[in-house]
């Protein structure tokens, strides 16, 4: 069974699902503009209830609050890691695995700079990149949905648009409402921070850890560039490759679940050091 959290945090009250149980825990972070629903393919399977799968609204998103401080910094990608990192703590599971999803995974790298009890990172649809801005155009690939990554506010046609690029074409109704619902000024400020270099040089931190690294991706993945993460050097890059799943665009996990599942269980299991 699925519980319901509130959980305070300096920057925002935060809505968290957790499946509870004893097993080792695994925390999801989900996208711009997105919602913790969007792990639902996840959390219904049964390696759910093996390991404690907690998913969170991330600050001005979903069903959690706003930012009640400068938003400046609790919107930027270090902000927001601060925010997760001071939940986990909270939850007594700052030794969990780590799947970041697109804005997610960029947070989840932040943490992994930043607490050393987390056992591993699954990155989607996230390329690691270095601070040097002129990386950006090698990382990325051209979309012109990328515009609205950064806008403040949405107009109904802005919010389809969106969601359409993020998901496909057929885009369902919490996922057209978390767009809508997510403050605009999460979408600037993180927007902003992130072409500034805010944060850790990720490039830099995810080749260098001795933790487990899957990167699993939609083969024609829309805005992130594949070549671009099978270059990097990768220290422990679990099952030695990049996956790449076709059809799963830019979001594996839920347009290509039967294919993103069985590697989620292997790589958890590499993670938390089960069989």
């Amino acid at each position: 069974m699925i519980k319901h959290h509130r959980i305070e945090t300096g920057s925002a009250e935060l809505g968290v699902a957790d499946t509870g149980g004893g097993g080792p825990s695994v925390l999801f972070i989900h996208g711009n503009s997105s919602c913790k629903e969007i792990f639902s393919k996840q959390f219904s399977e049964p390696m759910a209830t093996r390991y404690r799968f907690l998913a969170v609204d991330l600050p001005g998103h979903g069903a959690s609050g706003r930012s009640r401080g400068d938003v400046r910094q609790a919107y930027t990608i270090p902000g927001m890691a601060e925010a997760m990192i001071e939940l986990l703590q909270t939850l007594g599971a700052d030794d969990s695995a780590l799947v970041g999803w697109s804005l997610g995974g960029h947070i989840a790298i932040e943490m992994m700079a930043h607490l050393p009890r987390l056992r591993g990172l699954l990155l989607c649809g996230t390329p690691p990149v270095p601070k040097k801005s002129e990386a950006l155009a090698e990382a990325f690939l051209p979309n012109p949905a990328m515009g609205l990554a950064g806008k403040a506010e949405f107009t109904e046609d802005e919010a389809r648009a969106y969601c359409s690029a993020i998901y496909g074409e057929n885009v369902e109704a919490f996922q057209l409402d978390a767009a809508r619902r997510t403050d605009g000024r999460a979408r600037e400020a993180v927007f902003a921070g992130f072409l500034s270099g805010l944060g850790v040089d990720q490039k830099a931190t995810v080749e260098g850890l001795d933790k487990p690294v899957a990167i699993i991706n939609g083969r024609d993945e829309p805005f992130v560039n594949n070549a671009f993460l099978e270059k990097l050097n990768y220290r422990n890059l679990w099952g030695g490759k990049v996956h790449l799943l076709a059809h799963g665009a830019h979001v594996p996990f839920w347009r290509t679940a039967e294919q993103f599942n069985p590697l989620l269980a292997e790589f958890l299991a590499a993670a938390h050091g089960s069989n």
